[in-house]
């Protein structure tokens, strides 16, 4: 099995891996276009695009790198580090991972997963490592094949702010009416004061902690909310 290489765009032998990436998946450069640019587009939601889209649609949608049309993501799960990886059912060589609560978990990496490469784009110190990089590959072998989604769990991980999760849960309650069963886990700490003035529709959503690994089968989609610190105010 191939050594696991991973490096963050912004060095040397970031900008050289993503050459190779691009010689083993051409189409790769869309993608990152596409999700770096939807990423700096100002949203008055507050979350970021993504998270806005599988609120709304339980999935969200990018270019297909071997096609070219665009395909909708299937089910996620959180990393060890507190991250959120998301597969896609017509791209199942494909996997972006999300990360950073400081700036709300943005999309900040991209992995090849038959090569075993990953490129790091967001923030440096949400880079993933070698090591990191080889626990999400391993998290793979215990999965069936990348679904369509069936349930969302929205992990609320503004820990100890009981401002910023009520702000959190008053910006899903304004999406689009949310389908079937969508789950919202709260910070244990905040939970109490936070359901006090969380909106009534939410209430029979709201969960303590974070969903338990037997949630996590394929067809869940399972990710991280933070707000942007920059945004906070």
């Amino acid at each position: 099995m191939e050594t696991v290489r991973a490096q963050h765009i912004d060095t040397p032998q970031g900008r050289s891996l993503w050459r190779e990436m691009l010689e083993a998946c051409p189409g790769l450069r869309g993608v990152l276009d596409y999700v770096v640019r939807k990423q700096a587009t100002p949203n008055i939601t507050r979350l970021h695009w993504f998270q806005q889209e599988l609120f709304e649609r339980w999935f969200f949608r990018i270019p297909c790198p071997s096609v070219g049309r665009m395909i909708h993501s299937g089910d996620a799960w959180l990393g060890e580090c507190g991250e959120t990886i998301f597969r896609f059912p017509d791209a199942q060589n494909l996997l972006l991972v999300s990360a950073g609560r400081s700036n709300g978990y943005p999309i900040s990496a991209v992995l090849l997963v038959t090569e075993r490469m990953c490129l790091s784009f967001g923030a440096r110190d949400t880079t993933l490592t070698a090591e990191r990089t080889e626990h999400i590959l391993s998290s793979l072998l215990d999965r069936p094949p990348a679904a369509p989604p069936t349930s969302i769990a929205a992990v609320i991980d503004e820990i100890d702010s009981i401002d910023l999760t009520s702000r959190i849960l008053r910006m899903i309650s304004e999406q689009r009416e949310l389908r079937g069963p969508v789950s919202l886990w709260l910070p244990p700490s905040t939970f109490s004061a936070v359901e006090q003035t969380a909106p009534m529709s939410l209430h029979a959503r709201m969960n303590r902690g974070t969903p338990s690994s037997e949630r996590t089968f394929s067809g869940t989609v399972t990710f991280r909310v933070a707000l942007p610190s920059c945004r906070s105010e």
